[in-house]
Formats: structure tokens, sequence, C-alpha cells
């Protein structure tokens, strides 16, 4: 197993090792920087790594007509080792920290029928540029996606054990999703245990509620009326 040993960096940046052996090693800076020294028989100096800045970046979803915001992956082709950002933690938004300078990045993991229209960085169209990272009010970068198509409307109905309608005393929510929850959305039940939702793309989807035997459906443009038994 091999030895590691820290060392504070101090407020002018400087750092120090003591009592070292003989031999390679690798230096690390903050999980953000690497580098590899060897030290023979004398004291190193003169180790000098640049961390470069580091900012937060913050993006979003539109979707034009009212489709919901699919959940989505982004790369960024310049990041810092073990970069912390989170992708659609929101359905339909991300967040990066990433250096400063220029990056490109790249959207994947759009379900269908989903098409990516623009993606703009204020006045940058990033299609076609880099991003551009650089001093501390950045704006937001804007995705917008259409679908060729009509959406549908799911509506529905939670039965008891008898097949009549559930009457519904507490607040139920039922969940409507894709695969991978690409897309998903939720509504909540009324007192006669009905729903609805509005929007729906084409796909194949899970519709679920608690105490209910989930059904998969296939939206294809056309409204669809589901019944939901118990379990």
């Amino acid at each position: 197993m091999l030895d590691v040993v820290h060392a504070p960096v101090q407020n002018d940046g400087s750092f120090a090792f003591s009592n070292l052996n003989s031999g390679t090693y690798n230096v690390e800076i903050g999980n953000r920087q690497r580098g590899m020294v060897t030290i023979e028989d004398k004291d190193i100096e003169g180790i000098d790594f640049v961390i470069p800045v580091i900012r937060q970046v913050r993006g979003r979803v539109v979707v034009e007509g009212t489709g919901p915001g699919p959940r989505f992956d982004v790369e960024f082709s310049k990041v810092p080792e073990e970069p912390e950002y989170g992708v659609s933690s929101v359905p339909g938004t991300f967040q990066a920290l990433l250096p400063e300078g220029d990056v490109w990045m790249k959207f994947y993991g759009f379900p269908d029928p989903y098409q990516i229209r623009s993606i703009t960085f204020g006045d940058v169209d990033l299609l076609k540029e880099p991003l551009r990272v650089s001093g501390t009010h950045l704006p937001d970068i804007v995705v917008t996606l259409g679908l060729p198509g009509p959406t549908t409307r799911v509506k529905g109905q939670i039965l008891n054990a008898s097949g009549q309608p559930l009457m519904v005393s507490t607040r139920l929510v039922v969940a409507l999703f894709t695969k991978w929850e690409r897309i998903s959305m939720r509504a909540a039940a009324g007192p006669d245990g009905s729903f609805e939702f509005f929007g729906v793309p084409p796909g194949i989807y899970t519709v679920d509620a608690p105490g209910s035997i989930p059904i998969l459906i296939t939206v294809e443009g056309q409204d669809i009326d589901v019944s939901l038994n118990p379990r």
C-alpha cells in the first residue's frame, strides 16, 4: 500500500513536504492538478502548479409547446478532475463547475421525439462556438427543444377491489414515466381517484400509483383513457 503524505497550502499558495525518502512521487493539488517529481539526494524547490479559476455555470431546458422538460446528459471537454456537476437533478436543469476558458459541450440522451432547436449562452450560439467561461456574472445556458408532432392527453381512474372508483381521502400522486425516467410526469388524483396528464409526447410509458398495479401504455398521438387496478 502506497503512503500518502499531506501538506497544507499556505495563503500565498506555497506548500512543503519534509523528511521524504528518495523516489518518484505523484503530487496532487485538491483533485484538480497532478504532477510527478523524482527525489534523489537533495532538496527540491520550484514545483509550481497553475490552478485555473473555477466558475459555476447553470443551464436550463426550454421545451417549445406543451411537452415536459426531459432528463438528459451533458459532457464538457475541459473540466477539473472529478467535476462537481449534477445533470438534471431537477428535470430540465443542470449545473457545472468549469475552469475559465473555452469549453466545448455535448448534450445527449434526450428521449425521442425531442429535437434540439438551439443552445445559447447569452448571445453565443453553442452549436457553433465553444462556451467561453469568464467572469462572475455568467448567463444561463439555455437549451431549447422542440417536439415535431402533437402531444397527447392521458387520463384515467384508480379502482378499488370491486372495480369501482377509489375514493381518495388523502393526497395520492400518480406517476407517468418512460424507461430510465427520461420523461417523468406527476399528477394528483382527485377525490374519486381520477387523474389526468396533459402534453404527453409520443412514447412508451409506465403509469403507476401507490397500491395499484403499474401498467404499460403506448402514446402515439391520440388521447388515452386507462384504469389502475389494486395490487
